[in-house]
């Protein structure tokens, strides 16, 4: 019975030849410094002008939308509620007619 390769084993610890990591570039700068430069900076008040309209016109069209949404909710209200006065009426004329057969 032989040894199985310590090379191949899944288990086996790693050997020293194998390469380390590559260190992360030091000269590499933060993402996040000088963010107003650049694109945004370029940004003109024109394009402001226009990011607000765009704004407004979709705040108006969600306000329009969520009021249609209420009207529709009240009309399925008034429905619920004809339907119960409907069962109601119902019932009462099956009432009167149970008492005028006795």
């Amino acid at each position: 019975m032989s040894t199985p390769d310590p090379a191949s084993s899944p288990l086996a610890s790693p050997t020293s030849a194998a390469p380390a990591p590559a260190p992360a570039p030091a000269a590499r700068k933060s993402l996040f410094k000088n963010r107003n430069r650049g694109g945004a900076a370029a940004a003109t008040t024109t394009d402001a002008i226009g990011f607000f309209s765009r704004a407004k016109d979709v705040f108006a069209e969600n306000v329009e939308v969520e009021r249609r949404e209420r009207e529709r909710e009240k009309e399925r209200e008034r429905e619920k509620e004809l339907q119960r006065e409907m069962e109601v009426e119902r019932v009462r004329e099956l009432e009167r007619a149970r008492r005028e057969k006795r």
